[in-house]
């Protein structure tokens, strides 16, 4: 009986009447490698009740004719431990996705990526994706490694997330968003009611800056204040152990000075001991890695979180 399988089928195959006569129910694993569009992700995903492991990339700009299968109630997914999605496009359909998002329940999720390419994104990534947030039944979340790269979101969701998220043990946040800053400090010392999220199995922060933005030197510090704040948390159960910092810079004359920011944030979060020139060490062990990245860069591919812990 067929659990596991990677397809790599072209969009418009998928999109005939006889993809539909798959075995859905009965896979496991399931990685999608072929670009899908909403209707497709939508009609495949409702039929995977048994799926543990799932990948898809989908491009909401991909036209089909297909009509889409409505849900009527919530789905479960009891297996489901790891779910990365690469969402792609900036057509209406993207609140479509966000619509189906909300009916899917994953109750042991451990691993979920999230992340947008394409124009700037303003959805709620509490609405898109409600089965990761607490609720009245529901006041811890299973996740160990979760991966938001460009979505939008406020600081209050993060810090309502990440709260529920004890067992968190991988986080990597490429923000896409004018107030990273101001997320980035409430991390710290909230600016509402909402405590900070203390981590405490955290080991592994990986974190995507523009060093184009003009209060550089205060996100900086943020960062910096961040870091030591998780560092010192005595209610850790165990040692922070790496730290990722990439600086976006697409101008291959601003790449001196994107990388004496990554300095000046070494400076910041010293004393180490230096390997090379991305890599050092603390005292504590915890390892800091920098690095200068331009476009194409996916935080995804080059974490690859979820194939390390044998998920993806």
């Amino acid at each position: 009986m067929l659990q596991d399988t990677t397809l790599s089928i072209p969009f418009d195959i998928l999109d005939m009447p006889s993809s539909f006569g798959f075995p859905w129910n009965q896979l496991t694993r399931l990685i999608m490698e072929s670009v899908i569009n909403f209707r497709i992700f939508n009609n495949i995903i409702i039929q995977c009740r048994n799926l543990v492991h799932g990948s898809f990339t989908i491009d909401v700009d991909l036209w089909s004719d297909r009509p889409t299968i409505e849900i009527l109630d919530p789905i479960v997914f009891p297996n489901l431990l790891a779910l990365q999605l690469r969402v792609n496009g900036v057509n209406d359909e993207i609140l479509e996705l966000q619509n189906t998002m909300r009916m899917l329940v994953f109750p042991s999720i451990k691993l979920f990526e999230l992340s947008y390419s394409g124009l700037r994104l303003d959805l709620s990534l509490s609405a898109a994706v409600p089965s990761l947030y607490p609720h009245s039944t529901v006041s811890t979340i299973p996740l160990t490694c979760l991966v938001l790269a460009n979505v939008m979101f406020i600081p209050v969701e993060l810090l309502t997330l990440l709260g529920a998220c004890t067992a968190l043990e991988k986080f990597a946040f490429e923000p896409w968003s004018d107030n990273i800053q101001e997320i980035l400090a409430d991390l710290v010392e909230p600016s509402c009611d909402i405590p900070v999220p203390s981590l405490p199995n955290l080991t592994s922060f990986a974190l995507v800056i523009d060093h184009g933005d003009f209060r550089i030197r205060a996100l900086l510090q943020t960062v910096a204040n961040l870091v030591q704040a998780w560092a010192s948390n005595p209610e850790r159960r165990r040692p922070l152990e790496s730290i990722m910092v990439y600086n976006y810079e697409n101008n291959p004359f601003r790449t001196g000075h994107a990388i004496l920011v990554l300095e000046e944030l070494r400076d910041l979060l010293g004393p180490w001991t230096w390997k090379d020139d991305c890599l050092a060490i603390a005292e504590s062990g915890m390892v800091l890695q920098t690095r200068v990245v331009s476009d194409p860069f996916s935080l995804s591919k080059e974490l690859d979180w979820f194939k390390e812990c044998g998920s993806i």
